[in-house]
């Protein structure tokens, strides 16, 4: 037994070796982790030195604008523009002829339709100059946000060149017996005058094609083709028998701009004149027949195409159109 028991063999015991494997994979754990705390200090470190060459900037979280006519927004200053900014808009008129105060009204948001914006604030433009219809004026606004967050609108008007008389230049040339032949010379049969190169020439050049362009700017493009050249030699004609009148004995006892019953007894009262008188000058006398015809055509013209003087916008009636905002009588 003894003997037996001697010489039994022990197995030797795996638990330190389990232990040092253990300890072994910790160490490994630990130095991962180490490795890793590191890159991510350095990732973060790249992180922080990349952030520090960016610079933070202040912007419109909103957009804001001005209400239009129709309730919608007309925006100027966008949303997300970098603060401070200042803008200008120069796309606002008046909406109605003699129009004498524009409010402006500011609000804040995305929505085309004010109703559903922030309001801000309003203010008023008046003391507006003389405007003998719409779309005739020029508004100009300017919105200002300085860096500390306030904003300052301001509204300024200045007359557009539609409002400004187109043929101003016009009354002051000097009026000559040769100037009359001249102009009696392109007159066509019916007693009208046509917008031409060579009636420009007689005026000192003035520049007719303002009066057609202002014209096709209120939409006379869209009438037919015999009206258009209608409306034409009743404006270009009227343009020549008030540049008489205007320099004529008897502008001195007028009152311009004449509406349409002083015109009537103002030829009324010619006519009765020139019937009592015997006259022996025969120019003066073609004068007087010519005359005569050019203003049958105007009234006629007149009296035919009233109805678009106010549809196009230009004025209540063609005679205060031509006197006022071409001529500036």
């Amino acid at each position: 037994m003894v003997k037996g028991l001697g010489s039994e063999k022990k197995e030797p015991s795996t638990k330190p070796r389990f232990r040092i494997a253990a300890c072994s994979r910790r160490k490994e754990k630990a130095d991962c982790r180490k490795e890793l705390l590191v890159k991510k200090k350095s990732k973060h470190a790249s992180y922080i030195y990349e952030l520090s060459d960016l610079l933070l900037l202040d912007v419109l979280p909103l957009a804001v604008g001005i209400e239009a006519i129709d309730h919608e927004m007309i925006c100027i200053l966008q949303r997300n523009t970098t603060i401070p900014t200042k803008r200008q808009y120069c796309s606002f008129t008046n909406a109605y002829a003699n129009q004498k105060t524009a409010i402006i009204k500011i609000f804040e948001g995305q929505h085309r339709l004010t109703e559903y914006n922030i309001y801000l604030g309003e203010f008023s433009l008046e003391n507006l100059p003389e405007n003998f219809a719409s779309k005739t004026l020029k508004i100009t606004i300017t919105m200002d946000f300085d860096c500390n967050g306030i904003l300052t609108v301001g509204a300024e008007e200045s007359l557009s060149d539609s409002n400004v008389p187109l043929l101003v230049q016009l009354k002051e040339t000097p009026i000559s017996t040769d100037l009359v032949d001249s102009i009696f010379e392109l007159q066509n049969q019916d007693g009208a005058f046509s917008f031409s190169k060579s009636l420009e020439e007689l005026f000192n050049n003035v520049n007719f094609e303002k009066v057609q362009q202002n014209l096709i700017e209120q939409g006379s493009n869209s009438l037919a083709k015999k009206t258009q050249y209608e409306i034409n030699n009743l404006i270009c004609t009227a343009i020549i028998l008030f540049y008489f009148l205007y320099k004529s004995t008897l502008a001195s006892s007028l009152t311009f701009p004449l509406d349409i019953h002083s015109i009537r007894n103002l030829i009324e009262n010619i006519k009765e004149q020139l019937q009592n008188e015997e006259i022996h000058d025969s120019a003066m006398e073609s004068y007087i027949k010519r005359c005569q015809t050019a203003v049958d055509y105007v009234v006629k013209m007149r009296d035919i195409h009233s109805v678009y003087c106010t549809q196009l916008e230009l004025s209540s009636s063609w005679e205060l159109y031509i006197q006022q905002t071409l001529l500036g009588l």
